[in-house]
């Protein structure tokens, strides 16, 4: 089973509707593919119309420890969802007194590795310090969602540099699965626009070993059986990238402290602090 933490920056519209794209066109013939919405605004739960009350949540998983197998909802022939409620974000307060709570979506994830190939964990930037750590524990590699108008390049350096303690912690840190890849995937591409180009000359400038080579076009532009084809195409060079996905990546000397707030990183997954030179 692969694990992939789904991250965006804050204000990003389309990362919901990605991920969800994604979940359907990851497996192939018998595979399986289950989505976890760690969003405390819910967003991909509404976008599928599914009422977290009507059974369990992540919620109830996180916080009551409930098993994941009694929160997870048939959606589609290939995949299954775990809804979010907004009661995650009791999950911040609860786990900056125990840190052992980053921990549990692991173990809960755990008795279902048999049933699924591919789990895509949905930690937008509103989130919180808490829910990406766990979701990052839980993870053998990470996306980043990138779009134009979500704080643009300064939103991205923002969450690569947050991400980059715990995704840069040792071996040991990560239960000897070895540093987690990061992938960054551009959305809402338009040729027509100076902004979204000069966006991703800027992001490939950056990130030059960490972007994918697919685009995803504005839906205001193409069709959507265009829109579905670059989906197609990025599914599968996710594919091809996740079994060999574990190496370790270090932040680009472009990303420096002037360039960026300062921001506290999330919640360390070591006793060991990043390298100084990370930051």
């Amino acid at each position: 089973m692969e694990s992939l933490a789904v991250i965006s920056p804050p204000g990003g519209r389309r990362q919901a509707r990605a991920a969800i794209e994604l979940a359907g066109l990851l497996p192939r013939g018998a595979q399986r593919a289950l989505i976890v919405d760690l969003d405390p605004l819910a967003r991909a739960t509404r976008l599928l119309g599914i009422d977290p009350g009507a059974g369990d949540s992540i919620s109830d998983v996180l916080l009551r420890r409930r098993p994941l197998d009694a929160a997870v909802r048939r959606v589609a022939h290939a995949w299954d969802f775990v809804p979010a409620t907004r009661m995650l974000a009791a999950f911040e307060a609860f786990a900056a007194r125990d840190r052992e709570l980053c921990g549990v979506l692991r173990a809960a994830l755990a008795p279902l590795a048999g049933r699924y190939d591919y789990v895509l964990l949905l930690a937008p930037g509103e989130s919180g310090e808490a829910l990406w750590s766990a979701a990052l524990e839980a993870s053998d590699a990470v996306l980043v969602f990138a779009e134009p108008l979500s704080f643009g390049l300064r939103g991205v350096d923002r969450v690569v540099r947050q991400l980059h303690a715990p995704v840069h912690a040792p071996a040991q840190a990560l239960n000897g699965r070895g540093p987690l890849a990061l992938w960054i995937a551009a959305l809402g591409f338009s040729a027509r626009s100076p902004l979204t180009r000069n966006f991703l000359v800027g992001l490939r400038d950056r990130f030059p070993a960490h972007v994918l080579r697919t685009l995803v076009p504005d839906s205001d532009e193409v069709s959507h059986e265009m829109r579905q084809a670059a989906y197609h195409a990025l599914a599968g060079e996710l594919r091809g990238r996740l079994r060999p996905s574990r190496r370790p990546w270090s932040l680009p000397d472009s990303v420096r402290p002037h360039a960026v707030e300062h921001v506290r990183p999330p919640l360390p997954l070591a006793s060991e602090a990043p390298a100084p030179s990370a930051f």
